[in-house]
């Protein structure tokens, strides 16, 4: 488990966390389990000794969707249960919890994600997928709405600039997708389709946005946000 980071969210309390991965590749690389090693109450007792509050979870859309042909027995309802008693058992501990959307679908080949040219989402894109993303923010929306404790991180570290070299421009794809993303090999989905996907559902949950270049570039965050009904977005 790695630092995650070390922030003041408007609820009034400073908040220290980790990063709990597994759950974005371990289902799509070898397919033999949704978290790499233990997600069960000793492990969760066990990071709060670092005073930890809040936890990552990093996700996959194919492995929360049941699609492109993954293992079943770690795709489906079988990983949505795995995630939901992980967060059910965080929460119980009176831990915040961060969901992260990490891998997503589309063809990507150019520079940024290693040696993954899988148009499924087994490595990192530069943006969410339009197909499958809201439908991913949309399902899991509607299982944690309910939980005001749970915050989405809509897309882990966007690099659209590495695919658009106008800055500008590199904004408008951030947040609109589309038309707004020339030169991609797929239809991208904007934070605005994220943030809407979201609330589409009657989700009030804090929604997270990471900017441009892997979420290290906030230059322009204020400037291209995007519109949200309930006005409940942090930068990430």
């Amino acid at each position: 488990l790695l630092l995650l980071f070390l922030c003041a969210l408007s609820v009034g309390k400073q908040m220290r966390g980790v990063n709990r991965s597994g759950a974005e590749f371990k289902c799509v690389q070898n397919q033999l389990g949704v978290f790499d090693g233990p997600v069960d109450d000793a492990s969760i007792k066990a990071m709060k000794t670092w005073n930890i509050n809040i936890v990552r979870v990093p996700l996959n859309e194919d492995c929360w969707l049941a699609i492109n042909d993954h293992n079943p027995a770690f795709s489906g309802w079988n990983y949505i249960n795995t995630v939901k008693n992980f967060v059910n058992l965080l929460r119980q501990n009176n831990l915040t919890v961060i969901l992260d959307l990490h891998w997503t679908d589309g063809l990507y080949t150019g520079e940024g994600q290693g040696s993954c040219y899988d148009r499924t989402a087994k490595c990192q894109k530069p943006m969410a997928d339009k197909q499958n993303a809201t439908k991913f923010w949309a399902s899991v929306a509607k299982w944690f709405k309910d939980d005001k404790e749970v915050i989405f991180d809509l897309f882990n570290e966007p690099y659209p600039d590495q695919v658009i070299s106008n800055n500008t421009q590199a904004w408008k794809c951030w947040r609109d997708g589309g038309d707004a993303c020339p030169g991609f090999q797929y239809e991208v989905a904007g934070m605005q389709d994220l943030v809407n996907a979201v609330r589409s559902v009657g989700s009030t949950n804090r929604v997270m946005l990471g900017g441009l270049r892997w979420s290290n570039d906030l230059s322009h965050w204020m400037e291209y946000l995007p519109s949200d009904s309930e006005n409940n977005i942090v930068a990430s």
